[in-house]
């Protein structure tokens, strides 16, 4: 009788183990979705900002030709009101100086968005890694329960085995001890 009633105990904490396991594992794809999903809007986000950049990179970079036409224009007015050839010596050197400049600038401006865009690129695929690798980690909540069945079902099967064989350990207690040792190991 009291054999019966271990075994019932034994099996019914297995039974709760494997439930509580495929709980888990529930929780644990859940949360790996959530993370997924994420990161995929993180890397949306990136992709963006990048756009973003790039554009104003973009816009800032026409302000500044139009700035530096405007500054042209003005140097050219200043000349000629000076009653000098415009672009002959040094008035043609101050000329080219601004316009070259100007250009240097524009370059170095659209260059920093583009840098901005890459980085932001960059984020975004790390993101989207990111997001992969949660939905790759989530595993079966099946498995993972018949997993936690068969080897609670072994130790159980073994321990029955191991007390059938030796009566003198069942009239020690030593099976009492043995079961409680299954039952702990299962719920732990």
């Amino acid at each position: 009788m009291f054999e019966a009633i271990l075994l019932i105990t034994a099996i019914s904490g297995l039974a709760l183990s494997a439930g509580s396991m495929y709980m888990q594992t529930q929780q644990a794809n859940a949360v790996a979705r959530n993370k997924a999903k994420v990161a995929d809007n993180n890397a949306k986000m990136a992709e963006m900002e990048g756009q973003y950049a790039k554009r104003q990179a973009h816009e800032t970079e026409m302000q500044h030709r139009r700035k530096v036409a405007a500054i042209l224009s003005e140097q050219r007015a200043a000349m000629g009101a000076s009653g000098l050839e415009i672009g002959a010596g040094t008035f043609g050197d101050i000329l080219d100086e601004t316009l070259t400049m100007g250009e240097i600038d524009a370059l170095a401006i659209r260059h920093e968005g583009d840098m901005a865009a890459w980085r932001a690129q960059i984020n975004a695929d790390n993101a989207r890694a990111a997001g992969a690798a949660y939905a790759a980690s989530q595993s079966s909540p099946f498995l993972a329960s018949a997993g936690t069945l068969v080897t609670g079902a072994g130790n159980i099967g073994l321990n029955y085995y191991a007390s059938a064989n030796n009566p003198a350990a069942a009239s020690t207690g030593a099976q009492a001890s043995s079961y409680s040792t299954q039952l702990a190991s299962l719920s732990g």
